[in-house]
């Protein structure tokens, strides 16, 4: 391979790396770990391809990458333990279920944006769980409100799995074992239903 094709796969991987990353730079969501897979690949080739090329540079560049992902280590940083965090949000809605409460669904306000609560889903025991396209036909919507910073609105805050839930009257609000405030709301038919029925 000559010298000059080298140069061109360089640049052309150049363009991908810096592509790339300017994509990433504009997108205005949360931006996961694993957004960054794609890049991955052209980093390890721009070294492969520096390495000979320009030895000055590549040697040292490597070394350099290899310590800052030795000292940036993701393991030394404590878990976020998120499949526990989504258990005890979901045992805290399940010892919360009322019979009454007929169907219902979940929001979740969290900082990465799960709106339909999809991780402490699968752990609710109900029978009466909506499936996440189904808000508008929930009797009660329980609000857990994960991320109080990112969601200082809470129970009033503008998503669509919300606002669907018209007619919300407030009938419970607890704390799950993680410190998480979850509020539960109800239709005001069924309340009133409800109440008639205890007072019958």
């Amino acid at each position: 391979m000559s010298k000059n094709t080298k140069k061109t796969y360089f640049w052309v991987i150049f363009g991908w790396y810096l592509f790339g990353l300017s994509a990433l730079a504009l997108y205005k969501q949360h931006i996961y770990a694993h957004y960054f897979a794609f890049l991955f690949p052209a980093v390890f080739i721009l070294i492969a391809i520096l390495i000979p090329l320009f030895k000055y540079i590549g040697i040292p560049l490597f070394i350099l990458i290899t310590i800052i992902s030795l000292i940036n280590n993701p393991f030394k940083n404590q878990p976020q333990n998120q499949l526990v965090h989504a258990q005890n949000i979901a045992t805290s809605i399940n010892n919360h279920l009322d019979p009454s409460d007929g169907q219902y669904n979940v929001v979740l306000l969290a900082s990465y944006n799960d709106f339909k609560a999809l991780a402490p889903r699968y752990f609710l025991k109900s029978d009466n769980l909506l499936s996440p396209e189904k808000y508008q036909e929930a009797d009660t919507l329980f609000i857990v409100i994960d991320d109080p910073n990112k969601w200082p609105d809470g129970i009033n805050s503008d998503i669509w799995e919300i606002k669907v839930f018209e007619s919300q009257n407030k009938v419970d609000e607890f704390i799950t074992s993680d410190g998480v405030k979850v509020v539960k709301l109800q239709k005001i038919k069924k309340f009133l239903k409800k109440i008639c029925t205890i007072f019958k």
